[in-house]
């Protein structure tokens, strides 16, 4: 076909072999591409004198093929230099790989430390504030309680019998409908105990006092436990021999509720916010977060009573906040006694 073409552009062909190339032509456009390719080849033949006719050279058409192929070859790509060339740019992509990756790196790496605190941080702030907002809820259902009572008095937290614990003020508080029948609501979102049932996928309920007052030894102290949750509440003072229930006086610096305190933190400060401090309701209906319970401005330790024991108050001015579990006087034959060093 190629001689065909050139010797279509050379008009040395016939009517009837012009006619069928111009066909093709007209069908293929791949071969009106190398045509013109060969007429490009051509023109610079145009540009001589025109020579008398005689008959061409003898193997000028191979020769004019032989330049055409010698003049692609210069175009065309070796195999050896084509492979190199593709080397030498998946190199060049190698090397721009690896920098972009370690730079990404860099950045992921930085805007990491940098973010993470703050994630970390708001984390924290949430679960201290949605806690605080449930203190304030169980807070605001004592203080309506206090004033439906005759004597203006809180939950009383008896000395004895199954009631006799700091977290009897829950059940009470919801069988008068003065909180809301979600049990979460004594449950602290940053408490050990808010890990426990997300881990187990279990939910919370607040005992009733029928069911407490049912219940006998190792099944009442589990109700007695869970009743206030997260929460510790103020269990009172002894006054000749009894235990009274606080009266509301509206005061500024009486701690009426907390975050339950631990027994292993420094200052015994509750777990609930990782030992940086406790949520503390006051029974003038403010609240407030404190990192040491022991230097709180005109108020005294709600975690210990004057004579330095977790118990009820001493007279109406000592408030002591226990958790849910503990009773209001500690029975001395449930106390485990401490075995000091041996002497000799």
């Amino acid at each position: 076909m190629h001689e065909d073409l050139l010797g279509y552009l050379l008009g040395a062909l016939s009517a009837e072999e012009q006619c069928r190339i111009e066909s093709e032509l007209a069908r293929n456009p791949q071969l009106r591409a190398e045509l013109e390719r060969l007429r490009r080849c051509l023109e610079p033949l145009a540009d001589l004198p025109e020579a008398a006719d005689a008959d061409p050279p003898a193997g000028l058409t191979d020769r004019v093929w032989a330049a055409i192929d010698a003049q692609e070859a210069v175009y065309r790509p070796a195999p050896a230099s084509l492979a190199a060339a593709r080397a030498a740019v998946g190199v060049r992509l190698q090397h721009y790989s690896i920098f972009d990756s370690i730079a990404l790196a860099l950045i992921v790496l930085t805007a990491f430390t940098l973010i993470l605190p703050a994630l970390v941080n708001s984390r924290y702030q949430a679960r201290k504030i949605a806690c605080q907002d449930r203190l304030r809820v169980l807070g605001e259902g004592l203080l309506t309680y206090s004033t439906r009572n005759a004597g203006q008095r809180f939950p009383l937290v008896p000395i004895s019998g199954s009631r006799s614990f700091a977290g009897v003020f829950a059940p009470i508080l919801f069988e008068y409908e003065m909180v809301g029948p979600d049990g979460t609501q004594v449950v602290c979102p940053g408490s050990e105990l808010a890990t426990e049932l997300a881990v187990n996928d279990s939910s919370w309920s607040v005992p009733t006092l029928q069911e407490i007052d049912r219940a006998e030894r190792l099944a009442l102290r589990q109700l007695q436990s869970r009743a206030a949750g997260s929460y510790a509440y103020c269990v009172g003072y002894l006054e000749d021999g009894h235990i009274q229930a606080v009266r509301n006086r509206s005061r500024a610096n009486y701690a009426l509720l907390s975050d339950a305190p631990s027994y292993y933190l420094p200052g015994r400060l509750s777990a609930n916010h990782g030992g940086r401090g406790q949520n503390v309701y006051f029974e003038d209906g403010h609240y407030a977060f404190v990192t040491d319970l022991r230097v709180m401005a005109g108020a005294d330790d709600p975690l210990r009573n004057r004579d330095g024991f977790a118990e009820a108050g001493l007279d109406p001015f000592d408030s002591v906040v226990l958790p849910s579990g503990m009773r209001p006087i500690v029975d001395p034959s449930e106390m485990v006694p401490f075995i000091g060093p041996q002497r000799r």
